[in-house]
């Protein structure tokens, strides 16, 4: 499940850590998943497009199950809305390319 492990030191901004990961693994913001206990930190790395889950005293396994929750759910919107995408634009490049023929 996890193809990297990287330990950052905590004064470097966490948007920086995933920036590296993300460079090193290929591995796309939308299919990571962090757990922080600062909300300044979940705020920032969300934006990314990481799942991100705010725990108080560390990971659980309540914060665990939250987290993959989360994680499908944030997966599961954006295969849909990839699917809307693709047939509401792939209709257009049908109808441009008779246009063109004609």
């Amino acid at each position: 499940m996890f193809v990297a492990k990287e330990i950052f030191s905590s004064w470097t901004h966490k948007t920086d850590h995933f920036k590296k990961i993300h460079s090193r693994t290929g591995v796309p913001y939308s299919s990571m998943l962090f757990f922080d206990d600062e909300d300044r930190n979940i705020k920032e790395v969300s934006k990314m497009g990481v799942t991100s889950i705010l725990v108080g005293n560390g990971v659980n396994l309540g914060a665990l199950r939250q987290g993959l929750t989360e994680f499908c759910e944030n997966v599961n919107t954006s295969e849909k809305n990839k699917q809307r995408w693709i047939k509401k634009f792939s209709g257009n490049s049908s109808s441009s390319d008779k246009n063109e023929k004609k």
